[in-house]
């Protein structure tokens, strides 16, 4: 995979990106108001006095660095009847346009390099997992991390504040680390056997050597 540098955050997801990522361009639906992407309509408001139905929450907010440029290429902010709603900003259309749209984006290049990064990381390259961690850094208008201190936290860190909103990958991330319970357990109705869906009773039936998951 080449290092190159990774193109400013602004305008990502638009389809003149299209050198740094695999999209898929939204198709019509046949209604008389063609939405653009899903992203879009989803996470930005209906008008300016109503409030995001997904705003981000502090703690994600907080876990942004100073001076980080994702912030304000990438989130937005309302105030409505005095209480200020931040919201995701990543897709910023909500109806069809012909002139520069947005494309779902399905993998991106920052993505293909904090993979390579956790997978240094966790072969013990620290030094190898620094340098593609800082190329995603660099774009952010962030300084270099100290390989030798937390470098798979700072992947993982990075992974957090480069992919909110987009394709569950916190979610994913959390279960696939085995950081889901201890993330979430704070949070109201949260059990540890929520990290598993519960195994349909039609496949219970069909394979008596399957067990159904905890929690159910």
């Amino acid at each position: 995979m080449p290092e190159r540098p990774l193109r400013g955050a602004a305008r990502e997801y638009s389809r003149n990106r299209s050198r740094d990522r695999q999209h898929s361009q939204p198709q019509p639906d046949g209604a008389a108001v063609r939405l653009a992407t899903a992203e879009g309509a989803l996470f930005q408001p209906k008008r300016d006095s109503t409030a995001p139905v997904y705003a981000i929450q502090d703690s994600l907010f907080r876990s942004f660095e100073p001076g980080d440029t994702r912030v304000a290429a990438w989130t937005k902010r309302l105030v409505l009847r005095g209480k200020t709603y931040i919201y995701p900003w990543k897709y910023r259309q909500t109806v069809w346009t012909n002139a520069n749209p947005e494309y779902e984006t399905v993998m991106r290049m920052a993505e293909m390099y904090l993979i390579r990064a956790e997978a240094r990381a966790r072969v013990g390259d620290a030094a190898g997992a620094a340098a593609d961690l800082n190329l995603v850094r660099q774009r952010a208008g962030l300084g270099p991390v100290d390989p030798n201190i937390g470098i798979i936290d700072a992947v993982m860190h990075e992974r957090r504040v480069e992919f909110f909103s987009e394709w569950g990958h916190r979610w994913m991330d959390l279960k696939r680390t085995g950081m889901a319970d201890g993330v979430l357990g704070g949070k109201a109705g949260w059990k540890a056997t929520d990290a598993l869906y519960p195994i349909p009773a039609s496949e219970l039936l069909a394979n008596p050597n399957l067990t159904q998951n905890n929690g159910y």
